[in-house]
């Protein structure tokens, strides 16, 4: 799964979870702290990426795709 950083920061704030960033600078702080982690790594390494830069009906499409496809 991947989704733009803007969308994550967006989607992160609207949550409203107390461990959400208060602004941009820290998502990227986090953004860049995962990365280090390796995250970026494994998705690089993904035998199938999904975008989830919609809505999430549209994510589900596009997850039973994939789905199907392994079938």
């Amino acid at each position: 799964m991947h989704a733009p950083p803007a969308i994550r920061y967006e989607r992160l704030v609207k949550r409203g979870r107390e461990d959400a960033p208060s602004n941009i600078e820290e998502f990227e702080e986090r953004d860049n702290r995962e990365l280090g982690w390796g995250l970026g790594d494994v998705v690089s390494l993904s035998d199938y990426l999904i975008v989830n830069d919609s809505n999430l009906e549209s994510f589900q499409v596009k997850v039973r795709a994939v789905l199907e496809g392994l079938r």
